[in-house]
């Protein structure tokens, strides 16, 4: 008898400790989950390419109406996974430039968001190699190129 107690008294505490154990793993768990939500996950993370980095350039018209206010200008953005997201100084203001550069090195979906241009965007189009990009753009009012040089 005395060793059936021994077990049940056995068990028994081992019940009344396991719910602080479940709190604690409930909360090592919760924690887990958190900081896991805080990094993107390996899937999310866009892949690296040789374009990823710091670009720096210059923009210039080559042909445009009287109603173009765009006329050269300072290029400033950074390439991460192919993304393309930067400023460009438009019109004495600065101005988003947001694309996506493809593994070719081809600049797709470019364009500079200009709210003091009628139509608002700038397509840009283009190709980047490893150190150089270049390209052209166009509004409503006006057409040009553009130059980059990777700084980073």
């Amino acid at each position: 008898m005395r060793r059936r107690n021994d077990i049940i008294h056995s068990v028994t505490a081992d019940l009344r400790r396991f719910p602080k154990a479940l709190l604690h793993m409930g909360l090592g768990a919760a924690a887990m989950i958190v900081l896991a939500a805080c990094e993107k996950p390996a899937f999310m993370t866009p892949k690296a390419t040789v374009y990823d980095g710091a670009w720096v350039g210059s923009f210039q018209m080559t042909s445009g109406t009287r109603d173009c206010k765009l006329k050269r200008g300072g290029v400033r953005l950074r390439v991460e996974g192919g993304e393309l997201d930067g400023r460009t100084r438009v019109a004495r203001r600065n101005a988003p430039f947001n694309g996506f550069i493809d593994e070719a090195g081809q600049l797709h979906k470019g364009f500079v968001k200009a709210p003091e241009f009628r139509k608002n965007d700038i397509e840009v189009v283009g190709q980047f190699g490893d150190r150089d990009a270049e390209g052209t753009w166009k509004s409503r009012d006006c057409k040009g190129s553009w130059e980059l040089r990777k700084v980073r």
